[in-house]
């Protein structure tokens, strides 16, 4: 069952395209995250996930590059946000809601009723995000992430 077949429509706004991560993007991939976040995954990771029955994947690009991708898992009738990331020269530009969005409309096309997320307290923008989306916290994780907390969030799909 190829759980990326909805997502294989190409949907696309002005100023990018919004597809399934492909073996092509490894790379780009692997340096988007790293120039991203504390924690990046390696290539071999990002391998490993294009392999995965469950996992639910986008890669955003403009004219040129790779600007962000997000990973959800679907866990039955829920899915779970795994990681989104957007370059930081291009955040604050709506390519996370735009992002969030698509995957979205993908896990409820696939049977989810419930997205679930987790983020580090400390980290506004996602909760900012999130919150615009209807996510509601649901709970938190106490020192999950080193000395930052964890919040839950939720929204039916």
């Amino acid at each position: 069952m190829n759980l990326n077949a909805t997502a294989s429509r190409k949907l696309s706004s002005d100023s990018f395209l919004i597809r399934p991560i492909e073996k092509d993007d490894l790379l780009e991939l692997t340096a988007l995250d790293h120039g991203s976040r504390e924690n990046p995954w390696t290539k071999e990771m990002f391998q490993k996930e294009l392999e995965l029955p469950f996992s639910i994947h986008a890669a955003v690009k403009d004219e040129k590059e790779l600007i962000a991708f997000g990973v959800v898992w679907q866990v039955k009738e829920i899915a779970q946000l795994i990681q989104i990331t957007v370059i930081p020269d291009r955040r604050g530009a709506g390519i996370g809601t735009f992002l969030v969005k698509h995957l979205m409309k993908i896990c409820s096309q696939k049977g989810c009723k419930i997205m679930e997320l987790e983020f580090e307290q400390g980290n506004i923008a996602a909760k900012k995000l999130y919150k615009k989306l209807g996510f509601k916290t649901v709970g938190f994780r106490k020192k999950f992430y080193g000395n930052q907390d964890a919040i839950l969030m939720q929204c039916a799909l």
